[in-house]
């Protein structure tokens, strides 16, 4: 592969969306340019903090939506809740 391929296959490289003669292909490229090694290694530091901010907006909502579910099960708990089991129903008053 030429330097112009490489850099255009790396984001896909690096997201796993290329062919594995491409991700070869990228791979031998790399070991052997140190231009396109240096582009690797800055766009794969780049798509890390990426991720790693992506998982954290994800961990936010995460734990916002935990803690409204855990308040919701509190306040149903504390209130009838009611039980089936086998067709039968039970009633556990609060």
């Amino acid at each position: 592969m030429k330097c112009e391929e490489v850099l255009r296959a790396i984001p896909l490289y690096l997201y796993g969306e290329v062919s594995p003669a491409t991700e070869e292909a990228v791979e031998d490229h790399v070991a052997g340019c140190a231009t396109c090694a240096r582009e690797f290694k800055l766009q794969k530091a780049s798509t890390r903090r990426s991720t790693l901010t992506s998982l954290r907006r994800v961990m936010r909502c995460c734990r916002g939506l935990l803690q409204e579910c855990r308040g919701d099960l509190s306040r149903r708990i504390g209130r009838d809740l009611f039980i089936t089991m086998a067709g039968w129903h039970w009633r556990l008053a609060a």
